[in-house]
């Protein structure tokens, strides 16, 4: 066999120079880069491999709210939903004695709502008569009468009453008082912004009631009438 040549190594001519190092500035970059990665996989690597099929769509069925569990189970149990009863306050109402000289008290509820609408709720539970039951207390404004409307005009309450309330009244001055004054009180002592009461029969101006108590001016309240 011929021979092995042996390999012959060069020599580095004087004056050649080693490879240069990276600039620090490339290091760096690169640094940061590689930890800006490692971060995002960090935080954000559970979403991008999350498991969910590359072709499904978020649930887009309505998560059950509390009113609506209600609601359902209402509907099987055949229960009516409980119905939020409106806001109301309390009043006194003045209604007559017997012997015809005081007015007595009796606490009502009526609903809440605007100046005019408390007032005018006031006035039919008037109309209405006591439901106390309690011994002594009658009526004072006669069967058969209608609100036909109430306004406040600056302090004052307007109110129109149906012709009944001359027509179907008891008599005598002590009835017509009591008529007067249970109405007047009613919506004075009830209502701060309320000072007088004028009294309308079917929109005109009537002198009185009964031949005794003057209402064709507005009246203010009575306390002297009133029991106790």
């Amino acid at each position: 066999m011929p021979p092995k040549k042996k390999r012959k190594l060069k020599k580095r001519k004087k004056g050649s120079r080693l490879p240069s190092p990276l600039p620090l500035s490339v290091v760096i970059a690169t640094l940061v880069t590689f930890a800006a990665g490692a971060l995002f996989m960090i935080y954000f690597g559970d979403r991008l491999f999350s498991p969910t099929a590359p072709n499904s769509t978020p649930d887009s069925t309505p998560k059950k709210t509390v009113a609506t569990a209600k609601t359902e189970k209402t509907e099987k149990t055949g229960e009516k939903p409980a119905v939020k009863k409106p806001a109301s306050r309390t009043i006194k109402l003045f209604f007559g004695d017997y012997e015809g000289k005081e007015l007595i008290a009796e606490k009502s509820g009526i609903r809440k709502g605007t100046v005019e609408a408390e007032l005018k709720r006031a006035v039919e539970a008037l109309l209405k008569g006591p439901v106390s039951g309690r011994d002594g207390i009658i009526e004072t404004i006669p069967e058969g009468v209608k609100l036909l409307s109430l306004k406040v005009r600056k302090r004052t309450a307007v109110v129109d009453l149906s012709r009944e309330i001359i027509d179907n009244h008891f008599g005598g001055s002590s009835a017509e008082l009591q008529t007067v004054y249970s109405l007047v009180n009613t919506l004075t002592l009830n209502f701060p912004s309320i000072d007088t009461v004028r009294i309308m029969i079917e929109g005109k101006s009537e002198p009185t009631i009964a031949g005794h108590i003057i209402i064709s001016n507005p009246l203010k309240p009575n306390r002297k009438l009133i029991k106790g």
